[in-house]
């Protein structure tokens, strides 16, 4: 969670400082169905992951933002594509698969500090979407496993490399690319 308020700070604060020339923002990152257990209980099932948080913050802002993601095409992905929608984040760029949504399960202790296990089935070929436009003005913003997986490096290179010259910046822990 520090991960995204750090991230969703940042954001703002560049929104802020290029101010009109804003015109659309990419979040890129997996997502997971966060279930929260209590003394070994399901306490809470929720949408999770750092970016798609950060695009429903930043979308709740009145910000015209796009989440980069995958997810199943079943009833738990459906949910949360609806979920996306209806806090007005663009879904476009979504690639929904035949397989199982990933899980993060977090144990909470007495001191609510959570243990975690993340339960994943990527399909073989992944992130399978249309690149989308981007111009200058935008800004896009990844982190967390994403990132880093060497499953989509090449999809996620592809993106970045349709910003082209327009790169301008990078931010902190997490990563944005003003374009």
């Amino acid at each position: 969670m520090e991960n995204v308020v750090y991230l969703t700070i940042c954001a703002t604060h560049l929104l802020y400082r290029v101010g009109n020339k804003v015109r659309r923002v990419f979040t890129i990152d997996e997502n997971f169905c966060d279930i929260t257990f209590r003394e070994n209980v399901p306490a809470s099932a929720t949408t999770g992951g750092a970016m798609l948080n950060t695009a429903v913050s930043l979308a709740r802002c009145g910000i015209d933002v796009t989440l980069i993601s995958e997810f199943s095409a079943d009833h738990l992905g459906s949910t949360r594509n609806d979920f996306l929608m209806s806090n007005a984040v663009n879904t476009e760029s979504i690639y929904r698969y035949e397989r199982k949504n990933p899980l993060a399960l977090a144990f909470l202790d007495e001191m609510n500090d959570a243990e975690y296990a993340l339960y994943e089935a990527y399909p073989y070929e992944r992130l399978q979407i249309v690149n989308p436009v981007l111009k200058k003005g935008g800004i896009i913003l990844f982190g967390s496993l994403m990132a880093v997986s060497e499953q989509v490096r090449k999809k996620l290179s592809d993106i970045l490399k349709s910003a082209g010259e327009h790169i301008t910046g990078t931010c902190g822990k997490g990563f944005f690319i003003c374009i």
